[in-house]
């Protein structure tokens, strides 16, 4: 795959970034790697409860505490009990129907979320079960794998054709 630059210069592309590093995202090749949670989905819906704290105080920071729980439940593997919690989210948020601008995207997120957990179940792993045992929970590891991919992606030399 190629790309035109100016100056009838063409810039071979790296196959798709996401490709190169999923298997590293999910385990590693041979499994040996510890599987990433997706905490930015958490963050939107932290950035959202932090919404909702505007509309009503109480309510709001009672989701915003039943977010707390749910990454605590995620990240220790008890996913039938975060499956639970969000759950428990999705009817509270319907007390914003009315008074919430951003309701059917809160919506969405917590719908989306929930299907994530789901489809993902098996990727999840006992982050507070690996801290005890010593194992690795940090992302460096993937850090530094993405930072080799780019790297060797955008130091490629170009080839000009005449």
């Amino acid at each position: 795959m190629y790309r035109t630059l100016s100056q009838g210069c063409f810039e071979r592309l790296e196959p798709d970034i996401g490709k190169l590093i999923r298997p590293v995202l999910r385990g590693g090749v041979d499994g040996n790697a510890a599987p990433l949670l997706d905490t930015m989905k958490l963050t939107v819906l932290d950035q959202y409860g932090k919404g909702l704290v505007h509309c009503d105080a109480v309510l709001g920071e009672e989701i915003r505490e039943k977010l707390e729980r749910l990454k605590w439940s995620l990240w220790h593997g008890n996913l039938y009990k975060a499956l639970y919690k969000i759950d428990d989210i999705e009817s509270l948020i319907y007390n914003f129907e009315e008074t919430y601008p951003k309701f059917t995207q809160l919506l969405k997120a917590v719908e989306e979320f929930r299907t994530y957990i789901r489809n993902n179940r098996h990727l999840i792993p006992n982050y507070g079960e690996r801290y005890r045992n010593g194992e690795a929970i940090a992302t460096g590891f993937v850090e530094s794998t993405v930072n080799q991919v780019v790297s060797k992606r955008f130091c490629k030399k170009q080839q000009c054709a005449m």
